[in-house]
């Protein structure tokens, strides 16, 4: 039909015709259905309830599956990886995967409408113990979880059962504790203690002991490796009822540690037995410098008052304090 036709077609049409032309409305619906297409791209006319088409997938194949708007969605680094050194055991990650992937199967069973007969499940594995040993073959239960409808994953079912001791080397499953691995009604069984991190580099360590132990030079006992006489801090005295153990220290001691905690200082360091020349460099150290005579006289009777073949820094310290106090008072 040309132009003109066509054009002598629609003259000869009324206004009614027109508008509202005399068809069937299953044509009306098949042409309605061919150019829905056609306006939902030049005019959006989507029919109501429809699903709206973003044309968004021209981008999937650039975003990776673990992204959301471009973040990523998953990461090997957690908590535990960034609190360690060394790298997280993967046998423990595929457990945890398995232990996800059977704690959804019982969480699916316990929901099932109608509920899953365990009974029933229970004795089409026993039908196959003929010679009533508790295990059978691995493929068998398969078989029949197939049967009873159960979508198992083979190689996380296979892990979690040899974790907690329910499947031999062999193939065999304990048949019964299976059963009660699915069902809900029970606990789920103990999987032990995984070890996740190589024993070789398994170190355990306090920031404190790390602090005081770079304080110490090469182990040894005597304080003068440390010189302090560019240090103004006042030293507080540590009385002998209060030297505790580091390990029994309270909570002021931890949130407020004294100045001889910083420099790794126990107060069992005070009341150590020390030579003369060792008490003579600590005080020299902390700029208390002393005539030779004066210092043999405090050190004399400080050697008599320990009685220990030595002197403590605690007891030298309190002679010389109460030497001072004894010459202010002449002044």
């Amino acid at each position: 039909m040309n132009i003109q036709n066509l054009l002598l077609y629609y003259v000869k049409m009324t206004a009614g015709e027109l508008v509202n032309p005399p068809k069937l409305p299953s044509q009306v619906l098949f042409e309605s259905r061919l150019s829905h297409e056609l306006y939902v791209k030049s005019h959006e006319d989507y029919h109501p309830g429809e699903h709206i088409n973003r044309k968004n997938n021209i981008l999937g194949a650039c975003v990776p599956e673990d992204h959301t708007f471009g973040v990523g969605t998953s990461s090997i680094y957690g908590v535990a990886e960034l609190l360690r050194t060394c790298k997280s055991s993967s046998e423990k990650k595929d457990l945890m995967v398995c232990l996800e992937h059977i704690n959804k199967l019982r969480q699916l069973l316990k929901n099932k409408n109608p509920p899953f007969e365990f009974d029933a499940f229970l004795k089409a594995l026993q039908y196959f113990d003929q010679e009533n040993i508790r295990w059978i073959p691995i493929d068998v239960v398969q078989k029949t979880c197939q049967f009873f409808e159960l979508s198992l994953h083979k190689e996380k079912l296979e892990t979690i059962m040899k974790q907690i001791g329910i499947m031999r080397c062999d193939g065999c499953v304990e048949y019964k504790k299976f059963c009660e691995l699915l069902n809900w009604r029970y606990e789920f069984p103990d999987i032990g203690k995984i070890v996740d991190i190589p024993p070789e580099k398994q170190y355990y360590n306090t920031t404190y002991n790390v602090f005081a132990r770079n304080q110490q030079c090469d182990g040894s006992d005597n304080l003068d490796v440390h010189p302090s006489n560019t240090c103004n801090c006042v030293l507080y005295p540590i009385k002998e009822n209060e030297a505790v153990n580091v390990s029994e220290a309270d909570i002021k001691t931890l949130i407020s540690p004294s100045i001889f905690s910083q420099y790794g200082v126990t107060p069992e360091d005070f009341f150590k037995p020390r030579d003369k020349e060792t008490i003579y460099n600590i005080f020299t150290h902390i700029g208390v410098k002393l005539p030779d005579d004066l210092f043999e006289s405090i050190w004399n009777e400080a050697y008599q008052c320990d009685e220990s073949g030595g002197v403590c820094v605690e007891t030298f310290r309190n002679i010389l304090d109460k030497l001072v106090a004894e010459h202010a008072k002449t002044e």
